[in-house]
């Protein structure tokens, strides 16, 4: 059986942080997870349905 606090940490979406932080300037984005600063800024504020959203849309991004 599986915990509902375990669970609940399978489910939960990680940061795609890569460790290559730097903006784009003119995409306005990270080059290393394609995040925008808001994106990074809030990743950890951010329901599991927008997290999922933005990690869906980052293929995506170029």
């Amino acid at each position: 059986m599986i915990w509902p606090r375990a669970l609940a940490m399978i489910r939960r979406s990680e940061s795609p942080c890569i460790k290559i932080c730097k903006l784009d300037f003119e995409t306005r984005l990270c080059v290393g997870c394609r995040r925008s600063a808001a994106e990074i800024a809030g990743w950890d504020r951010y329901s599991e349905l927008r997290k999922r959203r933005i990690l869906s849309d980052l293929k995506d991004r170029t």
